[in-house]
């Protein structure tokens, strides 16, 4: 009983397009406020480092926004997809037709 194993479960890069520069932007945005939090926290300013633990959750949160937002998943076939899910949970292949399972 062989189970097909598609290689592509997600959508390859060639239709997703280039990836977003915003993320690395993002991800460094992140990284420098999490590093003035934490060298504020370490001079004393408490009140300074809060602040900037703050802003890197706001940081963090709109960074994992971009990297959603321009993921593409959004534009994948879905019936694909679903069919990739029932082979996975069920066993089954795409050769249904053949009696197959």
């Amino acid at each position: 009983m062989a189970v097909d194993h598609p290689e592509d479960i997600l959508p390859t890069r060639s239709l997703l397009g280039k990836r977003s520069p915003l993320v690395l932007v993002g991800a460094a945005s992140t990284a420098a406020v999490l590093f003035a939090g934490l060298m504020s926290f370490r001079s004393g300013n408490f009140n300074l480092s809060q602040k900037m633990m703050r802003y890197r959750v706001l940081a963090q949160g709109a960074t994992v926004g971009v990297m959603v937002a321009t993921s593409g998943v959004a534009f994948a076939d879905l019936g694909k997809l679903d069919q990739v899910w029932k082979n996975i949970t069920l066993g089954g292949s795409d050769d249904e037709e053949d009696g197959k399972k």
